[in-house]
């Protein structure tokens, strides 16, 4: 690690603190969640709920006039987690994460994540973002986006019950809805067949067709809104 001063002329001056880390993720954890970062508990998370390994890099540039009960709300940070098999044993944004081999950065107004992880017991691509307020507090809706590639057990696994309809393998994207709780998911059905019941409508592996939908939690479970199915027979 380093420490300098900007300018040590100045009446003002800045502290700069720039830490490299690496080590297992619970105790990095401990450092990333130490006042007045506070990475984990803004998330609902402890250290000891993590597991796997990490890199860390902390970067600080803190008032050096100030009180040490003001510079907390003066101080300017960023903390960058590179992780390898990574896991938690506390759902994240309501999901379970293991073997992730990802990229957390933390600022105080962000949360990001990006990188590879199983979800649910589904491998995915994935993309976080979610705003922070003054506390550490997720503020607004956040962006949450997975690339993922869905079988039979896999749909079962993140309660899709699409069996009547799709039989194979289908390419999935799942965001967050901008301006309401729940989930957009957009299928490529072109690698599997596709029924509908009543309709007397096939599509055959292959052929090109697309599904999306809106999944919206309600009290007793979900509600499907939005569907568009696209697609030659």
């Amino acid at each position: 690690g380093a420490f300098a001063i900007d300018d040590v002329f100045n009446p003002s001056p800045t502290g700069v603190v720039e830490l490299q880390l690496s080590g297992p993720a619970a105790a990095l954890g401990e450092i990333a969640d130490a006042r007045p970062l506070n990475v984990l508990a803004s998330r609902g998370l402890a250290p000891d709920d993590l597991s796997g390994s990490a890199s860390a890099a902390i970067s600080l540039r803190l008032p050096l006039d100030l009180e040490e009960d003001e510079i907390g709300g003066a101080m300017v940070w960023k903390v960058t987690v590179t992780g390898k098999r990574l896991a938690s044993a506390q759902p994240i944004e309501g999901r379970t994460f293991k073997d992730a081999d990802v990229t957390i950065t933390v600022v105080p107004d962000n949360f990001a994540v990006t990188g590879k992880a199983t979800i649910d017991g589904v491998e995915a691509d994935v993309s976080i973002s979610q705003p922070l307020g003054q506390q550490g507090e997720s503020s607004g809706r956040g962006q949450q986006l997975a690339r993922l590639s869905l079988d039979k057990a896999a749909r079962d696994r993140l309660g899709l019950g699409l069996d009547d309809i799709i039989d194979g393998t289908v390419g999935t994207q799942i965001s967050s809805l901008a301006d309401s709780d729940g989930q957009h998911y957009d299928l490529d059905l072109g690698p599997a067949r596709l029924t509908i019941p009543g309709l007397g409508w096939t599509k055959g592996i292959g052929v090109p067709a697309t599904l999306s939908f809106d999944l919206i939690p309600i009290e007793r479970g979900q509600r499907v809104e939005n569907i568009v199915l696209e697609g030659d027979g």
